[in-house]
């Protein structure tokens, strides 16, 4: 695709995702009744001179009904800690009081401490629980990649899909 299209960021499909596996939809085809959670991958860089290529805040935000996922939206910034604590507050604002939230709760007692910390401040009054990682990130991905083969998970139709699906493919 490369030279044939002149389409630079077309790569070697994944081993687990694959770009046009995804089936896509519009916001307004949202089953109305669904259990909706918002999970974090945390980080807290900003890009500098000594790292240029810093790892992003994520939060997606997914749902099910009937069987199938929609992933909803997904969030994805590079920001220092207070700047991300409020950006992860103005989410959950938006998101509602109920949307469960998760956050991925690396091994080591900073993050424990990261995960309490936000359990009292930012989350307070919303449904909130840190996830402790167990595993590397393919192991645990092999669930929603085979959901996507599948057919069982939708995308919402928005700016952030070619930076998701992409990201997976990886």
């Amino acid at each position: 695709r490369q030279l044939e299209d002149g389409d630079w960021r077309a790569t070697k499909p994944g081993d687990w995702f694959a770009a046009d596996a995804w089936k896509y939809i519009e916001a307004h085809q949202l089953p109305v009744s669904r259990r909706r959670v918002r999970y974090w991958d945390t980080a807290s860089t900003k890009p500098s001179a000594r790292n240029k290529d810093p790892d992003f805040y994520v939060g997606v935000l997914m749902s099910e009904a009937d069987g199938v996922f929609f992933i909803e939206d997904v969030e994805r910034f590079r920001l220092g800690p207070a700047e991300a604590e409020a950006r992860l507050a103005a989410v959950t604002e938006r998101d509602g009081p109920d949307v469960e939230v998760w956050m991925a709760q690396e091994p080591g007692s900073q993050s424990e401490i990261l995960v309490n910390t936000y359990a009292r401040t930012i989350f307070k009054g919303v449904p909130f629980r840190g996830d402790r990682q167990t595993g590397d990130k393919v192991h645990r991905a092999k669930p929603l990649s085979a959901a996507v083969h599948n057919k069982l998970v939708r995308l919402v139709r928005a700016s952030w899909n070619r930076d998701f699906t992409d990201e997976c493919e990886a």
